[in-house]
């Protein structure tokens, strides 16, 4: 009995314990978890071929704010770039994960999935790599036309693709040209990372077509398709003629021209005259009439080459005839330089100067008028009389001597799209002629429709430059134009649009020698332009401290949204030259093979840089001599502009078309060049608001992105801009954010030729020995416009430097202490680590 006793006593203690504790668990069962993170545990950053599915599943795990798995929670999956996973939701198991099979889509790069529930979200990683080659296409440079023996304007490229369009890299391409087509740059190729192969084509020399095939392991061949034009004439025949004609009689002479490849050419423009008018007289068309007995030598000129011609005797027998006629050989409108056949297009709202030349069979004292219409489509808009200057009628023509013509100036808002002209001599009738036929051009009776463009107003921007020195360019509002007056009588452009903008402050004085100094400041320039969004050329203005050396240094321009900067002299007697020669760099042309240029454009037509055809300056309204005027891109003296120059810059600029306006948005500035010696210098990169420009086609430099576990964000091949002089090239890229998919970049490497320069994201702290911290910036007048800046250059190479009310970019300083020229009282100052960059409103002390 006393055994039992503690029993219920112990019974009693320990039920309501157990009470208790039940209590506890049923309330746990009954109070559902709430999730609070969900997370992609496993299979994130797995890499298969587009459209396949991954081989690990991706595995998502959802718990609460105490870390414990949430089971049974919803998770909805969504994949970008066109994949899917296997299921559109699932739930999560008691250990609170759920997975999924993900299947990629059909492009090749980065993809995700995302996993979510409710508002929560977490995301895997993939790429996707090209699948087996299934397509070899034609991507560019067919059906171009172009010069026998002459490479084509545009490269050949080839693309490899998978069955999804993905270009596929490492493929060998081969480039064989067919018989007679002349041969490729580089005949076997492998495709770079989109895929494409591209070579340069030089045309064989027999005029037609021509055909290059390129050829991958196991795909159908492709072919490129060209023709060949024959070459500028390098020789002249006329046809046989009878040996004798009467007198009063005709006979029609005609020409042709061969290149120096054999092929047959057409003139184009060919003058006829006779050695003896008296015995026998040639008209415009060639047609030989007999006037006395005797001989005469008819020839025939080729206005297109100088020096070409060819001749043939004629002999007239029986007595002596004498009639008089007129016709008219030529008619043109030049607005800067003009072919005889009026080849070249006319701009619109640029003033002109109308030509006639009219001419006489027989010497003459007579001095008829001409009549000219001008037509705006089928509406007759303006008639003028113009007299003769002469005291009489030239029987030959005579280009060179400005009043051998008959001239009328014509007001730039009648030289429209539609323009036409009508021109005759004599309209009264007052001189008798053998056949009034013949007076009128064209001689159809029809008016002569003019090829007139419409070109935009050359947009320009003159930045003076200050060296350390305290120099600064001379280029003021008031003085713009004295830089801009030649260019605006030589160039394809109706208007000049110039202003001048704040200067700007270089660290190094320039050597009178083109080098690496030059080079930078050129570069520096072009930053500042693409950095300030502006589409403008910007042209650098600069005081030497030399009296002789160099002048001026530009980038060749290649068409698109960069190097349309260049630098030049202030000297008031070379200003105008330099600005003009410059400028024709930026819109891609090469020097002009006189005076001994660096790298002279092999295409140039006429020997020695002359002009080809006359100029005409409206400054002064005289012509420039033929042989004894020389081509802007050379340098000889006196400079005026070629028909082929100004047909490329006309081209250049638009040739007419419509330009697209660009928008800015945040981007990346990737900017960097080489050095005459072939090192590579990659800048810290800078964050700008600013219109995008991106590469359009692989080449000699390469430039890649990556975060900091290494994924690439960016990959782009190019080829940078030329620098004209030195060899170097450059680039400035802007590259949108949107571009690096939201990721943080943090390693920047650029690589040509086997050379490398990279950018890293630098550490939180670095102090270097600098007199300031890490990101403080000190900025302090010195003198009028003038501030002292101080940073820490150990962290931050190069700051980009801005006047914080204008925005306006007044250096990229280096070095980390710099006077610079700054009239604002605030800067805005962006430091980069290399990588990134962040900003810093600076007030100055006074």
């Amino acid at each position: 009995m006393r055994l039992r006793r503690p029993v219920p006593f112990l019974v009693a203690l320990i039920v309501p314990f157990v009470a208790a504790c039940t209590g506890s668990d049923a309330g746990d069962a009954t109070t559902p978890k709430v999730a609070s993170s969900i997370e992609v545990v496993s299979g994130t950053g797995q890499t298969a071929a587009a459209a396949s599915a991954l081989s690990q599943p991706v595995v998502a795990e959802v718990t609460d704010q105490n870390g414990d798995a949430v089971a049974n929670a919803t998770v909805t999956w969504a994949a970008t770039g066109g994949g899917h996973a296997s299921a559109a939701t699932t739930s999560t198991g008691p250990d609170g994960r759920t997975q999924v099979t993900w299947t990629l889509g059909t492009t090749a790069g980065a993809q995700a999935l995302t996993a979510s529930t409710g508002t929560l979200s977490a995301a895997a990683a993939a790429t996707a790599t090209p699948g087996a080659p299934v397509t070899f296409s034609v991507v560019g440079g067919s059906a171009q036309n172009g010069t026998v023996g002459s490479a084509l304007a545009q490269p050949i490229s080839a693309k490899v693709s998978d069955a999804y369009g993905n270009g596929i890299p490492g493929i060998a391409v081969t480039f064989t040209a067919a018989a007679g087509s002349g041969a490729v740059t580089s005949p076997v190729l492998t495709t770079n990372a989109l895929g494409r192969a591209q070579t340069i084509w030089t045309l064989g020399t027999t005029a037609g077509a021509q055909s290059v095939s390129a050829a991958v392991p196991g795909l159908p061949d492709i072919t490129f398709n060209a023709t060949a034009a024959p070459a500028l004439a390098s020789a002249m025949s006329l046809t046989p003629i009878p040996a004798t004609i009467a007198t009063g009689d005709t006979v029609r002479a005609s020409g042709g021209g061969t290149d120096t490849y054999g092929n047959a050419t057409t003139l184009p423009a060919v003058v006829w005259s006779s050695s003896n008018p008296a015995v026998a007289t040639v008209t415009s068309t060639g047609l030989i009439r007999g006037i006395s007995t005797g001989s005469a030598q008819i020839t025939a000129t080729a206005l297109a080459v100088v020096g070409l011609s060819a001749t043939v005797n004629v002999n007239v027998s029986g007595p002596t005839v004498l009639p008089f006629n007129l016709d008219i050989a030529g008619v043109y409108v030049t607005q800067s330089t003009q072919t005889f056949a009026g080849a070249v297009p006319l701009v619109a709202g640029r003033d002109g100067l109308l030509r006639v030349f009219a001419r006489a069979n027989l010497a003459n004292t007579d001095t008829p008028s001409i009549r000219v219409r001008i037509y705006q489509g089928a509406t007759l808009v303006d008639t003028r009389i113009v007299n003769a200057t002469l005291s009489s009628v030239p029987v030959s023509v005579n280009e060179g001597v400005l009043d051998a013509s008959w001239n009328t100036y014509i007001f730039g808002h009648m030289i429209q799209p539609g323009m036409r002209i009508l021109v005759d001599v004599d309209p009264a009738n007052r001189i008798m002629e053998f056949n009034e036929g013949d007076n009128v051009f064209p001689s159809t009776g029809t008016p002569l429709a003019l090829d007139v463009r419409t070109m935009a107003p050359l947009s320009a921007r003159f930045v003076p430059v200050q060296q350390p020195n305290a120099t600064t360019g001379d280029v003021t509002e008031a003085n713009k134009a004295t830089f801009t007056t030649l260019a605006a009588a030589m160039y394809p452009f109706a208007q000049i649009d110039a202003d001048v903008r704040t200067p700007y402050s270089f660290d190094k004085v320039l050597p009178s020698s083109y080098d690496t100094i030059w080079n930078r400041l050129l570069f520096e320039l072009e930053a500042l332009r693409v950095s300030e969004g502006s589409q403008r050329f910007y042209y650098g203005v600069i005081k030497p401290d030399y009296a002789s050396g160099g002048t001026g240094l530009g980038f060749v321009g290649n068409g698109g949204p960069t190097g349309r900067t260049a630098i030049g002299v202030d000297w008031s007697n070379w200003r105008a030259e330099t600005v003009a020669h410059e400028w024709g760099h930026n819109f891609g042309r090469r020097h002009v093979a006189c005076g001994g240029p660096s790298n002279p454009d092999p295409g140039y037509p006429y020997a020695g840089g002359t002009l080809g055809h006359y100029g005409w300056d409206r400054r002064t309204n005289t012509l420039r001599p033929l042989n004894a005027s020389f081509d802007i891109m050379s340098y000889c003296q006196p400079y005026w502009v070629s028909d082929y120059t100004y047909n490329a810059v006309l081209t250049f600029n638009g040739g007419g078309a419509v330009t697209t306006a660009r928008f800015a948005e945040p981007s990346l500035l990737l900017w960097g060049r080489t050095t005459p010696g072939g090192d590579v210098i990659l800048e810290p990169a800078f964050e700008v608001t600013a219109p995008p420009s991106m590469p359009s086609a692989g080449g000699r430099f390469r430039i890649e992105a990556t975060d900091a576990a290494g994924a690439r964000l960016l990959d782009m091949s190019f080829d940078g801009m030329e620098i004209d002089h030195t060899g170097a090239r450059a680039f400035t890229w802007v590259v949108p954010l949107s571009r690096l998919g939201g990721r943080d970049a943090a390693t920047i490497r650029l690589t040509s030729g086997g050379r490398q320069a990279i950018q890293r994201r630098a550490p939180a702290a670095v102090a270097g020995g600098s007199a300031v911290m890490a990101d403080e910036v000190r900025a302090t007048r010195t003198a009028a416009g003038r501030v002292r800046l101080q940073w820490n250059a150990a962290r931050n190479p190069v700051v980009l430097v801005r006047d914080a009310r204008t925005g306006q970019v007044l250096s990229f300083a280096r070095g980390g202490d710099r006077v610079i020229t700054a009239p604002g009282a605030e800067l805005d100052v962006q430091l980069s680590d290399g990588v990134h960059s962040s900003s810093r409103k600076v007030r100055v002390q006074q």
